[in-house]
């Protein structure tokens, strides 16, 4: 409840003083969550649910991927069986770039292990928490589907979509 609070009087914050870039990177880290959005991702994998998935995508990925419900639908389909369970595996660090003018970025990268009547996965994925100067380019940067385990040196990439910059670091 105090933290639906503290996001609220934020999000108010920055409609009064909308080019804040500081109030602006607050409010993202504090919404986009890399954690929170685990479940959002599983969901829409479960439920097959293009739309969600590519909403939690960032504008790059939007703008650049050819056919991206077609690559949408290739990792859904990568995925035999019924989701039984999933777990976070990995929640890395996150990466957190400043520049001298007010500019950031963080970006976390997530590994997600998930089994289905018909085996288990992973899921790593590269989520972008803030970028205070392109709001829109906050989400998805990357997301890859492997069969097994991240640990097994025999897992397979079964299906992928990168943004054409920015994963991992800063772009424009």
């Amino acid at each position: 409840m105090f933290a639906r609070f503290i996001t609220g009087i934020l999000a108010f914050f920055l409609l009064l003083f909308p080019n804040s870039l500081g109030m602006r990177a607050s409010y993202q880290s504090r919404t986009f969550s890399a954690d929170a959005s685990i479940g959002r991702i599983m969901d829409a994998i479960i439920t097959e649910d293009k739309n969600a998935l590519e909403a939690m995508m960032c504008k790059n990925i939007k703008q650049y991927v050819p056919d991206l419900h077609g690559e949408i639908q290739k990792l859904f389909d990568a995925v035999d069986g019924e989701v039984i369970d999933y777990a976070l595996q990995f929640g890395g660090p996150i990466s957190v770039e400043r520049r001298s003018d007010g500019r950031q970025i963080s970006q976390r990268a997530i590994s997600v292990n998930f089994s289905t009547s018909e085996g288990n996965y992973v899921l790593a994925v590269n989520w972008e928490i803030v970028c205070n100067f392109a709001p829109e380019e906050t989400g998805i940067r990357y997301i890859i589907l492997y069969s097994g385990s991240l640990s097994d040196p025999d897992k397979v990439k079964l299906a992928e979509i990168m943004a054409t910059e920015g994963w991992g670091g800063w772009h424009d």
